[in-house]
């Protein structure tokens, strides 16, 4: 039996709040309201404060 692939997998919004003193390194990339971060894993776990899925 095949397990059904969804065509659109749901989409995820995730709110960090980021130390001020946490090494993290910031930039401005994409289109408008795009950022990206790099920091290390085990912060960004710790920094979570919402999820919220987000509808077709």
């Amino acid at each position: 039996m095949l397990a059904r692939v969804p065509r659109f997998p749901p989409r995820f919004l995730v709110r960090l709040e980021i130390p001020t003193d946490a090494t993290v390194r910031i930039e401005k990339t994409f289109g408008p309201g795009h950022y990206t971060v790099w920091g290390a894993p085990e912060l960004f776990l710790g920094a979570v404060v919402d999820i919220v899925q987000i509808e077709h």
